[in-house]
């Protein structure tokens, strides 16, 4: 397959971080872990890859514990969302990717837009709101993964199609408290051909 002169070649970096918020109002504590690499690379360098695209299945892993602060009441529940952040303090337009390089002297080059970038979250219990291909178009574009509703405690076996949002973990429940990441990328030719990255922060909160 022919390789692409450096003035064509594109890539985008993905950066990842983890939070938890926590008041211990009814959850005693939320853990959300990584599991992989925090950062992910996809270089486009042949006309194949700039039309059908990057899929990148599995290179990150969400792991879920939570435990609840008075289990006889089973009031504790979480929600879990991830969050585009695009570096607005460094003049960054709010629809575009961070721009690190430019292999151009265009004087006016296009910034490739964030929503190129499409995220699929799944798990074995399907217990995610969707396990399609989903995407942000702006800075701090918020996409739940689990969110808020009536608690529901893992089962065993699993429901599938239900959202679990109730205390549990990944050790004893790992289909309903672990999750699988993939990324795709398809930008055409349309972007200046350039070093691009984005971060996208994954948020686990105890919800009161």
């Amino acid at each position: 397959m022919s390789r692409l002169s450096k003035i064509m070649i594109l890539v985008f970096s993905l950066i990842f971080t983890h939070q938890t918020t926590m008041s211990q109002t009814v959850c005693n504590d939320v853990v959300l872990d990584i599991k992989e690499d925090p950062s992910i690379e996809f270089v486009f360098d042949n006309m194949r890859d700039y039309f059908s695209g990057i899929v990148k299945e599995g290179v990150i892993t969400l792991k879920v514990d939570v435990e609840d602060l008075t289990p006889s009441l089973n009031t504790c529940k979480w929600k879990l969302i991830m969050e585009v952040n695009n570096s607005p303090e460094l003049g960054t337009t709010n629809d575009e990717w961070v721009e690190d390089f430019l292999y151009t002297s265009n004087p006016s080059p296009l910034a490739p837009q964030i929503d190129i970038l499409n995220i699929k979250i799944s798990n074995s219990c399907l217990t995610p709101i969707s396990d399609g291909f989903q995407f942000f178009d702006i800075n701090g574009d918020q996409i739940p993964i689990i969110e808020d509703a009536t608690i529901n405690n893992p089962s065993s076996p699993c429901t599938s199609n239900v959202i679990v949002n109730g205390a549990g973990n990944y050790k004893t429940n790992y289909d309903q408290y672990i999750f699988k990441v993939a990324f795709k990328i398809s930008p055409t030719l349309t972007y200046s051909p350039g070093v691009y990255h984005l971060r996208i922060d994954f948020k686990l909160i105890e919800d009161i």
